[in-house]
């Protein structure tokens, strides 16, 4: 699970930001190496701080979707799975 669900949305140094699992690796990305994101340039995105906080677990606004695993408890998986929604609108 921790590889495939979107953890948040990383800074890629003035770029964008990449979508990145809770290893900070590309989401599905099952590496223990460093990664380079600015290798995965059809995984970046651009979104801006105010649409970040449609989506982010905190007041912010730092693009991350889950404080607590979603795996925890029911309550949490239904929050991510809100913030999960919101971030696809935002990504449309």
């Amino acid at each position: 699970m921790r590889l495939w669900l979107p953890y948040g949305l990383q800074n890629v140094g003035g770029i964008g930001q990449i979508l990145v699992n809770r290893y900070y690796k590309p989401v599905g990305l099952d590496s223990k190496e460093w990664v380079k994101y600015e290798e995965y340039p059809r995984l970046m995105t651009n979104v801006t701080a105010d649409a970040m906080k449609l989506f982010s677990h905190s007041e912010t606004g730092q693009g991350h979707l889950y404080g607590l695993s979603p795996w925890r408890s029911r309550k949490a998986a239904q929050d991510y799975l809100g913030r999960l929604q919101a971030l696809r609108s935002v990504l449309r």
